[in-house]
């Protein structure tokens, strides 16, 4: 089957990250291609899932997450990939979602011309699980911590450069860290 280039990239996305929501996807899409002649809507987005619904023998559509794998959907990571989208506004550079635990999602972007940032999301363990010895781990990396139940943690001092994300009522998200992102 011959794929167009917006659908190569769409199969990319959803090899590195394991599974997404259609919204991600669509944002993620939308984004890339915003400088080319072609508009990615809702629209034309279904009918390029359904081709490679019909055209990728492991290509998944289950409701509302599009998978290229039999592994059940990640909360948490499809939450690292609203952070990731929020941060760069639909554009990172480059990104990575298959990654050990408590490491949920890489990528870079472009916050302002020449200044390229690698950001880390990851799953902030519970205080009985060593929690200082695993933020101290990632010192030197830029880290935006998911807390589990979405409340801020009490007496928890982060590193320069770390921060805790908590999702609002609307969707979006607040950064609570040490210094600017």
């Amino acid at each position: 089957m011959l794929l167009s280039i917006q659908q190569r990239y769409i199969l990319e996305a959803i090899r590195k990250l394991g599974c997404m929501r259609r919204d991600q996807l669509l944002i993620l899409t939308r984004e890339r291609f915003r400088r080319s002649d072609l508009i990615i809507s809702e629209r034309r987005m279904e009918a390029m899932l359904r081709q490679l619904r019909n055209g990728v023998a492991d290509f998944r559509l289950e409701g509302d997450l599009v998978t290229c794998t039999q592994a059940l959907p990640n909360a948490q990571r499809l939450e690292a990939i609203d952070v990731m989208l929020e941060l760069t506004g639909g554009t990172p550079l480059d990104f990575q979602g298959r990654l050990r635990h408590p490491l949920l999602l890489q990528f870079t972007w472009e916050q302002a011309p020449g200044s390229i940032r690698p950001v880390t999301i990851a799953d902030l363990p519970p205080v009985e699980q060593g929690r200082m010895e695993r933020l101290e781990q990632y010192r030197r990396a830029r880290v935006v911590w998911l807390c589990g139940d979405n409340r801020l943690p009490e007496d928890l001092s982060l590193p320069s450069n770390h921060f805790i994300a908590i999702r609002k009522a609307d969707g979006l998200h607040v950064f609570y860290g040490s210094n600017g992102l």
